[in-house]
């Protein structure tokens, strides 16, 4: 496999602008809850469904700092859009630019992070017959950048419309809100997380749909639906997701399509994911 060269400045943005996002908070094992689902459409395109009472509010941050000498990121706290259930009408109502963009991936620094902020009704105790989980389900069947038996790329890479499932990464951590307001994360301008991949004491958990061998950075396979955190124990109110580029799925991409002229330009990732909390 062709190694990616470690000053190139790879020009991949996402738009997570057109996910379903569902809240469901705690697992319920019958199917006629669900039927109690309400439904919101954005202008923006981004779905968020949710059942009375659970969900209250979710958030969406921009990074604007990653520190490496103190291992954080800081997330700007006022956020750039939201999505708030009004009890008054059972819907969820968002703000007109409610999307998420990851900035233009650049090789020289590794993380472009956003954060998405879920704000739980109540606080609630997840028990072993009640889990608080957090799911993502791609309707990508399989990893982009994959070459086929003849060592070629076996799908075309666009200009744009590039499934982003393909190289995406969460990283997933709940909070009480004693937690959340504890002044190490939240300051009067910023919410500062650790940096996951540098600190193994984080506790947030990473997943990918894609997977790649850490060592020798060679495609293992592509999980099409994954399971990203969960809980049997934990007292939640707030779940920060994370949502950042998957460095190894990239460099295979660079490396599969390296001659490919399209790799000039500014290639763009949308999101083909929906995520069940």
């Amino acid at each position: 496999m062709k190694k990616v060269g470690k000053n190139l400045n790879l020009k991949m943005v996402a738009a997570i602008a057109l996910c379903s996002f569902s809240v469901v908070a705690v697992v319920v094992s019958t199917v006629a809850w669900f039927t109690a689902f309400r439904t919101k459409r954005s202008d923006a395109g981004m779905k968020i469904y949710t059942p009375d009472k659970i969900f209250k509010k979710m958030t969406i941050h921009e990074i604007v700092n990653i520190d490496y000498a103190n291992v954080k990121y800081s997330f700007d706290k006022d956020p750039i859009a939201t999505a708030t259930y009004n009890t008054s009408t059972g819907q969820v109502e968002t703000s007109e630019n409610f999307t998420i963009e990851m900035d233009t991936y650049n090789d020289l620094e590794q993380n472009h992070p956003v954060l998405m902020l879920v704000e739980l009704a109540d606080t609630i105790t997840a028990t072993s017959d009640d889990p608080i989980t957090v799911y993502a389900s791609s309707t990508n069947t399989e990893y982009f950048g994959v070459p086929d038996e003849s060592g070629n790329p076996k799908n075309e890479i666009l200009r744009e419309g590039n499934p982003l499932s393909s190289v995406v990464a969460f990283y997933t951590k709940a909070y009480t809100t004693a937690e959340l307001n504890n002044a190490s994360i939240t300051t009067a301008t910023t919410y500062d997380f650790p940096i996951a991949e540098l600190d193994n004491t984080s506790g947030f958990t990473r997943e990918t749909f894609s997977t790649f061998d850490d060592t020798t950075m060679e495609f293992i396979g592509f999980t099409q639906n994954k399971r990203l955190w969960g809980t049997e124990t934990a007292t939640v109110n707030y779940i920060a997701i994370i949502c950042d580029y998957y460095r190894p799925a990239i460099e295979f991409v660079y490396s599969t399509y390296l001659s490919e002229e399209v790799l000039e330009d500014t290639i763009y990732f949308t999101c083909d994911w929906s995520m069940v909390i």
